[in-house]
């Protein structure tokens, strides 16, 4: 059971899962992007904030700035989270004026991603939160907003999605990585954030 939580935990790691989203996003939403030329544009610009924050947490890891790769430590989960914000600030703000190209929707899933990172940067100085599942309910509010926005009936899918998430965040309780607390707090805060910020048009 525990090496099955392990691989879960790692299938839906939080630092690839914006690239499964555009990938599902792409899939269920013909409105996102106006112009499918820029699809492998953005592809390669999500692999970029994949790898780079990646290569990042690892030179930390070699440096002994933080323990592992998984992070446990909530005092040492501070400087890779601003790493990783920081790649989607830089992101965001540079398709922020190409909304005509790239649609509002698009830019404001970055912008989301962003949003949710720095909100948990506040909340880690105090407080653990499961960075699991924020990914997790950015994911299902993202395409919920999308499905509100575009009138997508993805209502099978949201659903399977839930479960999905009900799984991993089984699988972090399991491996003792969070307490329920913050295994719920993770989930509502990904959801209300990317649900509002893509669902409304925030900062775009």
């Amino acid at each position: 059971m525990r090496s099955a939580a392990v691989i879960i935990s790692y299938i839906f790691h939080p630092l690839w899962m914006p690239l499964i989203v555009f990938g599902l996003a792409m899939w269920v939403d013909p409105y996102l992007i106006a112009q499918r030329a820029v699809i492998p544009f953005i592809t390669i610009v999500l692999c970029v904030n994949v790898l780079a924050p990646g290569a990042s947490i690892w030179i930390m890891v070699k440096r002994g700035m933080v323990s592992s790769k998984e992070i446990h430590g909530r005092k040492e989960r501070l400087g890779p989270f601003i790493v990783v914000a920081t790649y989607y600030f830089i992101t965001y703000w540079f398709l922020r004026p190409r909304t005509m190209i790239l649609s509002e929707s698009l830019v404001a899933m970055f912008c989301a991603v962003w949003v949710a990172l720095v909100l948990t940067i506040l909340i880690n100085l105090k407080w653990k939160i499961s960075v699991h599942m924020l990914a997790q309910g950015g994911m299902i509010g993202c395409l919920a907003a999308l499905s509100k926005l575009h009138f997508l009936n993805i209502g099978p899918l949201l659903i399977f999605l839930i479960l999905i998430a009900g799984w991993v965040g089984f699988s972090r309780l399991y491996l003792q990585a969070h307490t329920h607390a913050q295994v719920y707090a993770g989930f509502l805060l990904g959801f209300i954030v990317n649900y509002t910020i893509v669902g409304y048009g925030l900062f775009v």
